[in-house]
């Protein structure tokens, strides 16, 4: 999923990336569209006819792990919020 964030005289782009894995895995990612960066500015400009293509910035979308947070919280005060059962005898 990805998802863009332009600038009201559209100089820049930001474009926000989910990627599921470790931590180099994520830097992998991030190198590999820094290289290709060009080539993508190159292809919005010629597929939205800007006069000047965005400069392009790349983050992560950290949403996708602050809802596993918000969920296991979640989970964890519900797990706390039910009584002991009680043994009968």
């Amino acid at each position: 999923m990805t998802d863009v964030a332009v600038t009201g005289d559209l100089q820049q782009a930001t474009v926000y990336i989910s990627v599921l894995g470790d931590q180099e895995q994520r830097e992998k990612t991030l190198q590999g569209l820094a290289k290709a960066k060009g080539f993508m500015r190159s292809e919005i400009g010629q597929r939205i006819r800007l006069r000047k293509t965005p400069e392009l910035f790349f983050e992560f979308d950290e949403s996708v792990d602050y809802g596993n947070r918000i969920e296991s919280l979640i989970s964890q005060i519900n797990s706390e919020d039910k009584p002991a059962e009680k043994d009968e005898e």
